[in-house]
């Protein structure tokens, strides 16, 4: 994605296997550090309705979700952790699932397989809530904000969004047993009503779905 070329995907959600369940998975790789927020991947209905999980800038380069709902925020995290080495790939996943009565289960983050819990804010939603990334009628974008803003500016491979579940890296990664590093793989499970994998793999189509 080259954010001087405002480059980025979009696509109108259908009715979904359960909305209060879905996970995000994706491999990024930063190609600069702007002074700008680099999005990865969210919904924007307009500026009170809105949920984005991206790198924030502004000299800390942190990953970051941010759930607005009516104008007021729902959910949101902010992690310790920086994110600012343009020539590592990190395996990125968001698993969400509201109904979990223990609100600390109810987003869990992932980066190259191992489980976030260092964080320097954070809301859990709502027991029961339902996101507005996967509800009915609901424009998601990739590698933009909404509103021509955030525009990504890398890479991304292996992107994947399963409606209907929350599950873990190792359903998209895996630890290699040679090098010991976290890498890719297939996932096979189901992608719910709402689900897709981006391949990449068709240079006049990027947005090409499976």
């Amino acid at each position: 994605f080259n954010a001087s070329g405002s480059d980025y995907l979009s696509r109108t959600q259908g009715t979904p296997t359960d909305a209060k369940k879905y996970t995000f998975s994706t491999w990024v790789k930063l190609g600069r550090l702007k002074t700008d927020h680099d999005f990865m991947f969210g919904v924007r209905n307009d500026a009170n309705n809105n949920n984005n999980f991206y790198f924030r800038s502004a000299s800390d380069f942190v990953l970051t979700q941010e759930n607005v709902v009516g104008g007021t925020a729902v959910g949101y995290f902010y992690t310790n952790r920086k994110f600012r080495d343009v020539s590592a790939w990190y395996h990125i996943v968001v698993a969400v699932d509201t109904s979990q009565v223990t609100s600390s289960n109810r987003v869990k983050v992932y980066v190259n397989g191992v489980q976030e819990t260092s964080f320097s804010s954070i809301l859990y939603p709502t027991l029961n809530s339902n996101d507005i990334i996967n509800t009915s009628g609901s424009l998601i974008f990739i590698g933009q904000r909404g509103g021509s803003y955030g525009y990504l500016d890398g890479y991304m491979a292996e992107t994947y969004f399963i409606d209907g579940q929350q599950l873990t890296p190792t359903s998209f990664g895996e630890t290699d047993s040679v090098s010991e590093n976290w890498k890719a793989k297939a996932y096979s499970g189901s992608y719910g009503d709402n689900g897709f994998f981006l391949q990449f793999n068709n240079s006049g189509a990027l947005g090409t779905d499976s």
